[in-house]
């Protein structure tokens, strides 16, 4: 760190200079004067110019004693006017600012002195002001922003609340639609069969057609279960292999009469390893995507699905078609419960909704989107299983 010397010491360390350049030369014209005007004097009165020269020693001593004192008295005089002066007002000026600068907001200095620090002081005392001035502007403006801030998250938490209400609401559409229409056809046949004008073979089909109905009731009542307990749906501990899941999606899906014209192309990377979701529920939410999919092809396309791994921490899984692609008008709300475009009858929407909290229930994320080449793609990101050691468990002692 370089040192700084004070403006005292820098004052002192110039007047000692300067009265010691004044007295060296001040003395030694004075010597020189005195050894000249003695000399003139010897020759004019016949003495000896060696005994002249002696008599002007002490002569000599006491006029560089006088120089030497007049300087250091004129030395203390102006170390003493230039410290009254200038330093005093100088120190005073940076404890101010000093304080200034650590928040103090009544501080002040007093416009007397020179001309020039009482310039400063003035200065000071303006610029102190304006500091004061926009301080409290800032904790105006800080204080309306705090409140801004705080009237902000009640709007929020009004919103979330309001849309809490409306997903509620939309569900509640949704159940009463879902199933208010299947009961209907329900109490419309009881009514028929109780009539009793019905023949064997009629009742036989009515009676068929009251227990798909129920079936169909109480399928919408397991999804709605299955997207409702979120905590139950997560198995600490429990993976599952991304091709052996594809594999039991796509066997299920080959009998289905709307796969025969429908290329299904399968595309697992060798090193994608497992994830941290159970093998039942991960091939669920594929069969649910090719379901859809095959859905939108109508009997005819192709159906990508490729597992790839991403980095060290997860695992892709995608499922793309080439069929018409995702209505924009449903995709925000597309995880949510019973949204939907198809036609009544064909599918209740909570497909989606459960696959949304089968992938979340295990860390992972999935996303919908069209495709720039046309189609619907889903992207599935979930974590990968923790691996296990290969070490045998121990054997128990006591089995022989």
């Amino acid at each position: 760190m370089r040192l700084r010397l004070g403006l005292r010491a820098q004052i002192l360390l110039a007047l000692t200079l300067v009265f010691l350049i004044s007295f060296a030369l001040l003395g030694s014209a004075s010597v020189q004067l005195i050894q000249r005007a003695s000399m003139l004097e010897a020759e004019r009165s016949g003495h000896v110019l060696a005994t002249a020269a002696h008599s002007l020693v002490p002569l000599t001593n006491l006029l560089l004693f006088y120089v030497a004192l007049t300087g250091l008295a004129v030395l203390l005089l102006a170390y003493v006017a230039l410290t009254r002066l200038i330093v005093r007002p100088m120190e005073t000026l940076t404890q101010s600012s000093e304080r200034l600068a650590a928040g103090a907001g009544d501080v002040r200095v007093d416009e007397e002195g020179a001309a020039e620090v009482h310039r400063l002081a003035v200065a000071f005392n303006v610029m102190a002001t304006h500091l004061r001035k926009e301080r409290r502007a800032l904790e105006d403006r800080l204080r309306e922003l705090e409140e801004a801030s705080a009237e902000l998250g009640r709007t929020q938490q009004e919103l979330v609340h309001g849309e809490k209400l409306a997903s509620v609401g939309r569900l509640a559409a949704g159940v009463a639609h879902e199933i208010g229409n299947p009961l209907a056809a329900i109490l419309g046949l009881l009514e028929l069969i109780r009539g009793g004008d019905l023949s064997a073979a009629e009742q036989t089909e009515f009676l068929a057609r009251i227990q798909r109905e129920t079936q169909r009731i109480n399928g919408i009542i397991r999804d709605l279960l299955a997207f409702a307990r979120r905590d139950e749906l997560e198995q600490p501990g429990q993976s599952a292999d991304p091709r052996r899941a594809i594999e039991d999606a796509v066997n299920l899906i080959r009998p289905q009469k709307g796969s025969r014209g429908v290329t299904i192309d399968v595309q697992v990377a060798p090193d994608v390893g497992r994830v941290a979701l159970a093998e039942p529920r991960l091939a669920q939410v594929l069969l649910n995507l090719l379901l859809n999919a095959l859905d939108a092809l109508d009997g005819e396309g192709t159906v990508q699905v490729h597992a790839e791994p991403l980095g060290d921490e997860r695992v892709r899984l995608s499922v793309r078609d080439d069929g018409p692609g995702i209505d924009p008008a449903i995709m925000d709300r597309l995880f949510e419960p019973f949204a939907t475009t198809k036609v009544v009858g064909k599918g209740t929407g909570l497909g989606l909704a459960v696959c949304h909290t089968l992938i979340e229930s295990a860390g992972g994320t999935i996303r919908a989107s069209n495709a720039p080449n046309g189609g619907a793609l889903f992207e599935l990101d979930l974590p990968r299983a923790p691996r296990l050691s290969s070490r045998p468990p121990p054997r128990d002692p006591s089995v022989a």
